[in-house]
């Protein structure tokens, strides 16, 4: 069981990561210290610093969206770098090391988001919702959430069966335990 996001491989990776990026852009232009260094550090910066912000967050839903924010700065980060190469600033052996380390990350983000979309969420009880939200959790599909005053939350979700899709919103508060 995991007790905080340092348990968390990919965060441990990313982290690694960082410290390697570091000790490579030292090496570049000093020109550049204000142009691909800066966007390089930000870039990677943000990926660990995004997965340990959502796992602090309340909800399921805040921490995949922080999750994808994360994959969006891999993708970021893996452009600049191969600017940087086709540039020279970075040598070919390192290169190589960075897109290896860059591309598990990206596999590692992609399992750990498509394992928490796939989770159940737990809207509250739900004989308070309307009988057409009384579904099979599994297969509704929250499309956004948001704070609809001080402890009650609004979602509008989507749902599909064989035939129809259905778009429906709802209210519920959120239990303490969560």
């Amino acid at each position: 069981m995991l007790k905080n996001y340092k348990d968390l491989k990919v965060c441990q990776k990313s982290y690694e990561l960082c410290l390697e990026i570091y000790r490579i852009t030292a090496k570049f232009p000093k020109e550049e210290r204000y142009g691909l260094t800066s966007q390089i550090r930000r870039s990677v910066v943000s990926i660990p610093s995004n997965i340990a912000e959502g796992y602090g967050r309340k909800t399921t839903l805040d921490y995949v969206r922080m999750l994808f924010i994360s994959y969006g700065s891999v993708c970021e980060l893996e452009t600049q770098i191969l600017l940087a190469g086709d540039l020279d600033l970075i040598e070919k052996g390192e290169l190589d090391t960075l897109q290896k380390d860059i591309a598990e990350i990206e596999r590692m983000l992609k399992a750990l988001i498509k394992s928490l979309e796939n989770k159940p969420l737990n809207p509250g009880p739900l004989e308070s919702l309307d009988p057409l939200l009384q579904l099979n959790w599994r297969r509704t599909k929250i499309l956004y959430i948001f704070k609809a005053g001080p402890v009650g939350y609004a979602a509008l979700g989507q749902t599909s069966s064989v035939r129809k899709s259905v778009m429906f919103k709802f209210y519920f508060e959120m239990n303490k335990e969560n």
